[in-house]
């Protein structure tokens, strides 16, 4: 299996303000009716690749997101909903982020727009969902 640096070669990754390499691959030319607010398009879909050692922030965004698993290892998937769950974390002990990866894509529908990217502010969250701290504070950034 190739590593994780010459797949994000091959599928021209770039750097994400969120932790990982990504690229958009589809973006929809029809755009939502009215009685949306903004001008968007309908759907996007993006690759990205998840090395050993990142994760994907808690966040939220106005839109369905649908997962799309392509090569490596699985992922974990969190939502914080407060309906069951035993707070924990799991993960495994670190990898090297070449070899261990997770090539995934993720379609957004209506469109993902950045402005509109929200990610969880740890405090908040916390504050929300005390029984999940542990895993908050795994997936946020510090306040």
């Amino acid at each position: 299996m190739a590593s994780a640096s010459e797949i994000a070669a091959k599928l021209n990754l770039v750097p994400n303000p969120e932790t990982f390499r990504d690229t958009s691959i589809f973006l929809s030319k029809s755009l939502l009716p009215p009685p949306y607010k903004v001008d968007r398009e309908v759907s996007t879909c993006i690759y990205f690749i998840l090395q050993s050692g990142s994760v994907s922030c808690l966040h939220r965004i106005p839109c369905a997101e649908i997962w799309h698993f392509s090569l490596g290892e699985p992922l974990t998937m969190i939502e914080l909903d407060g309906k069951d769950g035993d707070g924990g974390v799991t993960r495994a002990e670190p990898r090297g982020p070449e070899a261990h990866y997770s090539l995934v894509g993720c379609t957004c529908a209506p469109a993902f727009q950045f402005q509109e990217f929200e990610l969880a502010k740890r405090s908040e969250f916390v504050a929300s969902f005390p029984y999940y701290k542990p895993i908050i504070s795994f997936l946020t950034l510090p306040d």
